[in-house]
């Protein structure tokens, strides 16, 4: 396990390789017949804020190995401790495979916006007389065959470029964009409205 000791201070991971590190970085070995490496850096976790407010030094927070040494937790026996971090790591995983399904999930709504809003690929497949890839009828009825011109090039037939604005009412916002007294300092609000965003497609 190591963990940084200086600027991100207590940021932790566990490596399943030897490595050398940096200054900035201490590493442990657990006693094996004392402790679960796993539970001693979910403990790292539980315990960072405390851990961080040790830190010492006036441009970048640092800790030493004093600091570490003196730290003290909550040790159960190891069997707990090998439950416990099983149990969290089990958590862990979930997570992980969670984001992992979000970020595909993600890819796959992107490149369907890309495909029908960008390349307009079911309105080259309807004007080549082609149903549109994965798409229903119904879905697929409300994509036109053809394009034409506008000022902007070529879209769809029956589309348009137009503001924001056009097609969506503010129900809450402002013109904010200005400076404000805060405490004797002046602060700059910046913001933005349906007047400043870019025309889109409609």
């Amino acid at each position: 396990m190591c963990i940084t000791i200086a600027a991100n201070i207590a940021e932790t991971a566990l490596l399943t390789f030897p490595a050398c590190f940096p200054d900035s970085v201490v590493g442990f070995t657990a006693h094996r017949e004392k402790s679960d490496v796993r539970f001693i850096e979910y403990l790292f976790r539980a315990f960072r804020d405390s851990v961080k407010r040790r830190a010492y030094g006036s441009v970048q927070e640092n800790i030493n190995l004093e600091v570490l040494r003196d730290l003290e937790f909550p040790i159960p026996s190891l069997s707990l401790q090998v439950q416990i971090a099983n149990f969290l790591t089990l958590i862990d995983d979930r997570i992980a495979l969670l984001r992992e399904t979000n970020a595909t999930l993600e890819a796959i709504a992107q490149a369907l916006f890309k495909s029908w809003f960008v390349d307009f690929d079911p309105v080259r497949a309807k004007q080549q007389g082609q149903m549109p890839e994965g798409m229903d009828e119904a879905t697929a009825a409300l994509f036109p065959d053809s394009f034409e011109e506008s000022e902007l090039g070529v879209v769809p037939k029956g589309w348009k470029f137009g503001a924001l604005s056009e097609i969506c009412s503010v129900t809450i916002g402002g013109l904010w964009g200005k400076d404000v007294q805060s405490s004797g300092r002046k602060i700059c609000k910046s913001c933005i409205d349906s007047r400043g965003l870019r025309p889109t497609m409609m």
